[in-house]
């Protein structure tokens, strides 16, 4: 089953889901990190940035951006807080 068709299991918290989620399609090359269960997609990200899909993916190529969440092809997901955190490091920086 597609990661973008598995529903949320009744009883269960979001960010726990996520979790099983990410870890079921990890695999063992994939070092696991906590998962933010406040994920947006990329086209969201890409409209917060003020940049297109294709730049947002390079940006993310050569970690000029947090590093994006893959939960299988074809669903990737970017953590808001960490999105929020590195628009305010270059709101900082100048």
């Amino acid at each position: 089953m597609r990661p973008d068709r598995i529903r949320q299991p009744a009883g269960t918290s979001r960010a726990g889901f996520f979790v099983s989620v990410f870890s079921h399609y990890a695999g063992d090359e994939q070092q696991m990190r906590q998962i933010d269960p406040d994920m947006i997609r990329r086209e969201l990200t890409a409209v917060k940035l003020g940049v297109s899909l294709r730049q947002l993916d390079r940006l993310a190529a050569s970690d000029k951006i947090p590093e994006p969440y893959r939960f299988g092809p074809c669903c990737v997901l970017y953590s808001n807080r960490e999105i929020d955190a590195h628009i305010e490091s270059q709101r900082q920086a100048g």
